[in-house]
């Protein structure tokens, strides 16, 4: 969905899906190659609500457990293979984020999302990431999901 919005973008043809790490079979889920510029990119979405609205008991470890599991990924471990890959230190990350309309937790925000993450790779990890952008958008048709932001993380040394 996201290569599609990006249809009249000037460097769309320059943007790979699935590309392969050299070292296995783990695959980055974004890649931009323009200009001498290599750019490996993780992607997660970020969501705290079935679709139903109720509160997902999963989704806080989705995204910020330091943990690896041999069937799935956070955002976090996503993060440090990134960082740890043969595409060398740089690198980003993004996160589709939705929130309920009148959210209750204000906690939850896309500002709070952004800082916890930041401060979570600083905790566990060797190296940092930096909020790069947080772009707001709203009037999507699902019932629950109708708003929310894309937030963009850089890996810094």
């Amino acid at each position: 969905m996201i290569l599609e919005a990006l249809e009249d973008y000037p460097l769309r043809e320059a943007i790979e899906t699935e590309v392969s790490y050299l070292e296995g079979s783990r695959r980055c889920d974004l890649f931009l190659d323009h200009d001498r510029l290599q750019l490996p990119v993780e992607a997660k979405l970020l969501r705290f609500r079935y679709d139903n609205g109720n509160i997902d008991p999963n989704s806080f470890a989705r995204i910020f457990t330091p943990f690896p599991e041999r069937s799935s990924s956070s955002l976090l471990t996503d993060t440090k293979k990134l960082y740890e890959s043969e595409f060398g230190s740089n690198g980003g990350v993004l996160g589709l984020y939705y929130e309920k309309v009148d959210e209750e937790y204000e906690q939850m925000t896309a500002e709070a999302v952004a800082e916890k993450f930041c401060m979570d790779v600083d905790h566990w990890y060797d190296f940092q990431v930096e909020t790069r952008n947080i772009a707001y958008f709203d009037g999507l048709q699902h019932p629950v999901h109708q708003q929310g932001a894309v937030i963009a993380w850089e890996i810094v040394e």
